[in-house]
């Protein structure tokens, strides 16, 4: 993750330029799967979780409770720990909104726990969609409602 140098940029560079979009939102990024490559200073904060498991429930109950932002969003490549993940958010986030991005390109999950993903993602507010695949998988195999889905792109451009 974040390999590819700026200006063009990998992941973490895509983290950083949303992070500048919504500067006027009462929002922090929490990113879960962080990396080695150091996050410039942004208006929005970028939060990251430690890096094994066990402690980033803890630690995502800690921020939760402790957060002051009313907006989070949670961005991080794979969909495995949504189920847990949403677990946590609504024993513990009341009165926040809660965005997700996965920055995966193609997304799937076996039929027989599709009802479990789509219940978990449900908890959301907002999902961003990355691409056309995204969107179709969201709608279509999980049944969220398209109102739900922000379409995007995985690059955003450089702030002017």
């Amino acid at each position: 993750m974040g390999t590819i140098p700026a200006p063009v940029g990998g992941i973490s560079e895509h983290v950083w330029r949303l992070g500048e979009r919504l500067c006027e939102l009462d929002c922090e990024i929490w990113d879960l799967q962080p990396d080695k490559v150091p996050k410039r200073a942004t208006c929005c904060s970028v939060v990251e979780a430690p890096k094994y498991r066990i402690s980033q429930c803890l630690w995502l109950i800690k921020q939760l409770v402790t957060s002051r932002a009313t907006s989070i969003h949670f961005h991080f490549s794979q969909p495995n720990s949504i189920p847990i993940l949403a677990i946590i958010l609504i024993v513990f986030g009341y009165k926040k909104q809660f965005f997700l991005t996965l920055h995966h390109g193609r997304l799937s999950c076996p039929k027989l726990v599709s009802p479990l993903f789509s219940r978990a993602i449900s908890v959301f507010d907002r999902i961003v969609s990355l691409s056309t695949n995204q969107t179709v998988f969201y709608t279509e195999q999980l049944h969220i409602d398209k109102a739900k889905i922000i379409e995007g792109s995985s690059y955003i451009p450089l702030p002017s």
